[in-house]
């Protein structure tokens, strides 16, 4: 069965850089005291806190807190486009070993 090449993938590069490893901020006590839910427990939640004390503090008025909020939208964007790269590593580390294997195969075959 033949992997069918995405038209997304037509112009990526063969390779990424590495990239550090992302690390928590808001530990999971200051998350628990702030009754963060538990799908914004995420590597954002250290700017979600602050947003939501906004809303609570202006009543959720929605021509406040905009500096927070696009902050924390920011920060979500980056960590999706972080796990794309990241799932595209996994991809490329993934064909590199099936054609390793392929190789390694009709060398043994030959």
């Amino acid at each position: 069965m033949a992997a069918t090449k995405s038209p997304f993938l037509k112009n990526a590069p063969a390779s990424l850089p590495d990239e550090p490893s992302r690390r928590m901020i808001a530990t999971q006590q200051e998350m628990m005291d702030a009754q963060v839910p538990l799908r914004f427990r995420d590597f954002c939640a250290h700017l979600y806190i602050p947003l939501m004390q906004c809303r609570y503090e202006t009543s959720k008025a929605p021509w406040k807190c905009k500096e927070e909020k696009h902050e924390w939208e920011e920060c979500e964007m980056a960590d999706y486009y972080r796990r794309m790269r990241d799932k595209y590593r996994e991809t490329l580390k993934k064909q590199a070993e099936e054609k390793a294997a392929a190789a390694a195969a009709a060398a043994e075959s030959s």
